[in-house]
């Protein structure tokens, strides 16, 4: 079980971390970390990152 904590303003870097994790033996037990308090002005950008994570079934996520 492993929680990387990708926490980051920028969609690329988040999506480049996220497709590197995706396809590994062990991602089922994988949980990305989101900033989402990186976000207080605008949470739609935090929901977006989690969407993101979501689009790749078998991470999870984390606040």
């Amino acid at each position: 079980f492993a929680v990387p904590m990708l926490y980051t303003r920028d969609q690329r870097l988040l999506r480049y971390g996220v497709e590197g994790m995706s396809g590994l033996a062990a991602e089922r037990a994988i949980w990305v970390g989101v900033g989402s308090w990186l976000f207080s002005a605008s949470p739609e950008r935090a929901v977006e990152q989690l969407r993101q994570v979501a689009e790749h079934e078998q991470l999870g996520s984390s606040l």
